[in-house]
């Protein structure tokens, strides 16, 4: 079978040819494990962009982009800081709508507006709304809102998508002044909210102690609850107590579950004990906390999700979780590099100790990991995005992301830049960094 051959790139280049060799089983790494040879479908992109965003017309940190039929919304961070922005911009073009640096004038709502707290797109295709935080405008301390000593009323607003226009509030941390009883005053001036982002029906939102939130310090379990909103009024729906909101798989929330206490008096960022919650009701469906006490999210796709066991001391161990029961399906510790794992096809993806010249997959239907006929030689970069049955490798030395499949046949000449986002019809890729970086959008050939 001849190799695949797809051009993919920025700009116009030679054809492109790949010698038959490439997939000789010769070449094949040493290992025990089952080796995948087959190719999967090419995999390509326009030669130019449909649009481009240089280090003036957009936000430095882009780290998504959610394409809405003939809109799209792009956020990502701003500063070191993690603060978060967003552009409502027309899908073909990029031309901006409008972004939230203009929410700060909005009519009829008596609120400024931060976003350290992130922001989600909810509702019905045609109908969406931009979730964000807001607090009270009689905020006296700086840096907004104020830990520790005064603490104004903040809650979320939904936005329309295409207009700016609010169309509901939520309350969610009132006003200190608002608070006679002295312990609960100071409990509410150190809390915070934290949006879930990303594109789902149901809003919801973390609330409990800054430092808890931002990972820096062990905090009593039962001072942070996670609420579900109505998408249409945004009242509350559900509270489910002792967890923080991660991620929505399917028709569930994977949550974590404060750990009680750890060495140090600290835990990593974004780490706890798994647990899952039935979106619609809120009600814990399992609880693996006990079992996995400190576990980092880092995937999930096809009824799987994979962790980062944050309690090894030396070398790193990645858990692989059934999504139905919490019960633990693979261990993964021959880790050379940082796993990714497909939203689409659940196949995890990584450079293992043992051969480090491929690439390593393994799929839900799989007891154990493949590799790749063709090497993948470790120049050619890093796992460190799967979308589809395809991995994006990325070199960080020249600043290139090669696209392969799980053979390791290379589709086409590496992309400049980082791929930050991928869907059907699209992929995104960030070329620079900081104050120098541009946002450049692909359509996907098909």
């Amino acid at each position: 079978m001849a190799a695949l051959c797809v051009c993919l790139t920025a700009s116009p280049v030679a054809a492109c040819s790949q010698d038959d060799s490439a997939i000789d089983p010769d070449a094949t790494p040493s290992s025990e494990q089952p080796v995948i040879t087959a190719e999967a479908e090419a995999f390509s992109v326009a030669e130019e962009p449909l649009w481009v965003w240089d280090n003036e017309t957009s936000p430095a940190l882009i780290s998504d982009v959610i394409f809405l039929d003939e809109l799209a919304l792009a956020f990502g961070g701003t500063s070191q800081f993690g603060k978060s922005e967003f552009s409502v911009v027309d899908a073909e073009t990029g031309e901006p709508l409008w972004s939230m640096a203009e929410l700060a004038d909005i009519e009829g709502l008596d609120a400024d507006f931060y976003s350290y707290s992130g922001l989600a797109l909810i509702g019905e295709a045609g109908q969406e709304l931009i979730v964000v935080s807001y607090y009270s405008p009689d905020c006296v301390s700086a840096p907004c809102p104020p830990s520790g000593q005064q603490s104004p009323e903040t809650g979320i607003v939904a936005l329309d998508l295409r207009t700016g226009e609010p169309q509901w509030t939520y309350a969610a941390i009132p006003s200190v002044d608002e608070v006679e009883e002295p312990k609960l005053a100071q409990e509410h001036r150190d809390s915070a909210l934290h949006i879930l982002a990303g594109h789902q029906e149901t809003p919801l939102i973390t609330i409990g102690p800054v430092m808890g939130l931002n990972g820096q310090q062990v905090a009593d379990p039962e001072l942070f609850r996670t609420v579900a909103l109505s998408p249409e009024t945004g009242e509350e729906l559900w509270s489910a107590p002792a967890v923080i909101a991660d991620r929505v798989v399917d028709d569930r929330l994977i949550a974590l579950q404060p750990p009680q206490s750890v060495s140090g008096g600290r835990f990593t960022h974004g780490a706890g004990g798994p647990v899952a919650v039935d979106l619609t009701t809120g009600e814990q469906l399992w609880n693996a906390s006990e079992q996995f006490p400190l576990a980092q999210l880092e995937g999930a796709g096809d009824g799987r999700a994979i962790f980062l066991d944050a309690t090894q001391d030396s070398g790193a161990q990645y858990n692989v979780i059934d999504l139905a029961d919490g019960a633990l399906l693979h261990t993964i510790d021959d880790i050379a590099s940082s796993p990714v794992m497909d939203p689409i096809t659940g196949m995890i993806g990584y450079r293992s100790l043992e051969s480090d010249d491929a690439l390593t997959t393994l799929l839900p239907t799989e007891s154990e990991p493949s590799t790749s006929g063709v090497e993948v030689d470790r120049e050619t970069g890093t796992p460190e995005f799967a979308y589809d049955g395809y991995v994006f490798l990325y070199d960080h030395a020249n600043n290139t992301t090669t696209v392969v499949d799980r053979s390791g046949t290379q589709h086409g000449p590496p992309l400049e830049g980082r791929v930050i986002s991928v869907t059907e019809d699209h992929v995104v890729t960030q070329q620079g960094s900081a104050e120098d970086s541009s946002i450049v959008v692909y359509a996907r050939a098909h």
